[in-house]
């Protein structure tokens, strides 16, 4: 009887000890499971923290359309003539009208430009978003001047197409009669013609003309973009001789008026003729 209870004693001691091994062993794995978690939410965490660092604002594409004008603040006018000083544009070649094409998209931020011209275009200049001054890249991203500023997706990059300078438009306008009835003294005691000149920007403009030997230009008073054209040369009646000497009536003095755009470096051209008869 003693020796039973004492077999049973050790049957019992066996089986606990294999429970207790188990439930170590469960623990264990549990704990290295809880461990393993907790290092890949640890990593999960650290890969999420990086979002903290990730600001939107710098993988956006956007563009400006602008013009500098007197309209603009001195500030920003000075800053867009900065910035194409930085982009290596001539001073004789700085543009009022500005495409600025802006991309920040780039993983490399050496790699962000600030295009002046459109994706497309071949003679547009481009500089690196990392030399350009504080000021100059707040003015871009905080556009605040005028004109429009519109973000850009991968749709619409191909979209900014500059529009051209278009060239000045030149109308000459008679103001008085004439013809082969038509007498020089008369032409020379007034204006013959009215020149209206429409332009985006007039104030680049210079506006000539050719022969000056024989053609006055007067410009009004008060309309910069207006004319008065006047015969000056026949203007006498030995100068009428010589000038209809060999001619057919009626006889015409013929001229052009010439538009210079400074900026852009366009010539427009456009004539026109006086005639008369006698003397």
């Amino acid at each position: 009887m003693k020796g039973k209870i004492i077999y049973i004693t050790f049957l019992i001691s066996i089986v606990l000890s294999v429970i207790l091994i188990k439930q170590d062993d469960c623990f264990r794995r549990e704990s290295l499971y809880a461990a393993s978690e907790k290092m890949c939410l640890n990593s999960f965490a650290a890969e999420d923290s990086s979002d903290l660092y990730f600001n939107s604002d710098y993988f956006t594409k956007f563009s400006i359309e602008t013009v500098i004008s007197d309209n603009e603040s001195e500030n920003i006018r000075n800053m867009l003539i900065e910035l194409q000083t930085k982009a290596d544009i001539p001073d004789n070649e700085l543009k009022d009208n500005l495409y600025i094409y802006v991309d920040l998209s780039g993983s490399d931020d050496n790699l962000w430009t600030v295009r002046i011209g459109s994706e497309n275009d071949e003679n547009s200049k481009t500089v690196s978003w990392n030399s350009l001054t504080p000021e100059i890249r707040d003015m871009l991203e905080k556009w605040k001047g005028i004109g429009t500023k519109t973000n850009l997706n991968d749709e619409t990059d191909f979209s900014i197409t500059p529009v051209p300078n278009q060239p000045p438009r030149i109308t000459i306008t008679g103001l008085t009669k004439m013809g082969e009835d038509v007498t020089l003294r008369r032409l020379l005691k007034r204006d013959g013609f009215m020149v209206n000149i429409e332009d985006d920007f007039p104030d680049q403009l210079v506006v000539d003309i050719y022969p000056k030997s024989r053609v006055e230009l007067r410009r009004d008073a008060e309309n910069k973009n207006k004319y008065y054209l006047r015969l000056k040369y026949p203007n006498s009646e030995k100068s009428y001789d010589n000038y209809t000497r060999d001619r057919e009536s009626p006889y015409k003095v013929n001229f052009k008026v010439i538009v210079i755009d400074t900026i852009a470096k366009d010539t427009t051209q456009k004539l026109q003729r006086f005639v008369f008869g006698d003397y």
